[in-house]
């Protein structure tokens, strides 16, 4: 059985140690660098608690992928694991201006590459936004998180406007070097007065550290039948993704979901599910907040699929 612990308990033996994954030298020189801020305290890391205020979990791991020293707890309660202790807000915010991209990027050439990756990302999203509803010249399209621009730029080909924020000062150049209408400034994305057709989330929700604050603001950003689309790593997908589930492990995760579990958070704050697998990918309508019955087998189900 796996170990469970809440913030009283003493240092508990991990469900998982390592191995970690390879990176190129200056990955490594990036990494060592990122720690050497923490524990000089550059950067500030606290405690974080589950969305669901419980306290109670098992401990998966005690490192990330890269070795660093990030333990990644499972709530024992609504399934759902988090990374704690975690970076503070305004570590945060200079952690992705400075450390991200040298860390989870070999080369520091990729920005082309990654636009053409979000690119043909996009058009993916496109048809299976398609199949849905009807994109058209007054179809507007908002992208959370849209780093380089590229799948906006896929919807902005096909007929949409498009308007993005993203806090990397150099992605977001590069995205309104390509025409796409970047913003870095949170609050003036969201105090926007046009509101949104359709907003993505992709690949930024496990990232934030209040995801119930944002998910408020971008509905408030949708139209009153406004679609929401959201991808992020699945657990239960880990298998077809890494060979070895220590290499989803990564420190600027703050949260890892199911499709269960991101619905639970995803329903109650005026969102309906229209469809979704365990990729995760995932598509949702605004409405009225609901309430949702949380499955209390969940976390033995994880531990389950993380045991096998």
């Amino acid at each position: 059985m796996a170990n469970k612990s809440n913030k009283n308990d003493e240092v508990m033996k991990p469900i998982i140690n390592g191995p970690f994954s390879s990176v190129s030298s200056s990955q490594r020189e990036a990494i060592n660098n990122l720690s050497l801020k923490i524990k000089t305290g550059v950067y500030i890391l606290k405690n974080l608690d589950c969305l669901c205020n419980s306290v109670s979990g098992y401990t998966i791991a005690e490192k990330d992928r890269y070795g660093l020293d990030f333990s990644t707890l499972l709530c024992s309660c609504c399934g759902l694991m988090r990374t704690t202790p975690f970076f503070t807000f305004d570590s945060i915010i200079q952690y992705y201006n400075q450390d991200y991209r040298l860390i989870f990027t070999s080369s520091k050439k990729g920005i082309e590459k990654h636009f053409q990756n979000q690119f043909r990302r996009g058009l993916e999203m496109n048809q299976y936004i398609h199949d849905q509803i009807k994109i058209d010249s007054n179809f507007r399209v908002y992208d959370v998180g849209c780093a380089t621009g590229g799948t906006l730029a896929a919807f902005k080909n096909s007929g949409a406007m498009v308007k993005g924020i993203e806090p990397n000062e150099m992605y977001a150049q590069f995205a309104r070097c390509k025409g796409i209408d970047v913003v870095s400034n949170p609050n003036v994305f969201y105090t926007s007065e046009t509101k949104a057709d359709l907003i993505i989330l992709s690949h930024v929700l496990e990232h934030l550290i209040n995801p119930v604050v944002e998910l408020k603001r971008i509905r408030m950003l949708l139209k009153e039948t406004g679609k929401l689309y959201v991808e992020t790593p699945g657990i239960f997908n880990t298998h077809n993704s890494y060979s070895n589930f220590s290499f989803s492990l990564q420190h600027a995760h703050a949260w890892y979901f199911t499709l269960e579990s991101l619905r639970n958070l995803v329903e109650p704050i005026g969102f309906k599910f229209l469809d979704g697998n365990e990729n995760i990918v995932s598509f949702f309508e605004s409405t009225t907040p609901s309430t949702v019955k949380i499955n209390t087998n969940l976390p033995e189900q994880i531990l389950k699929y993380l045991t096998k």
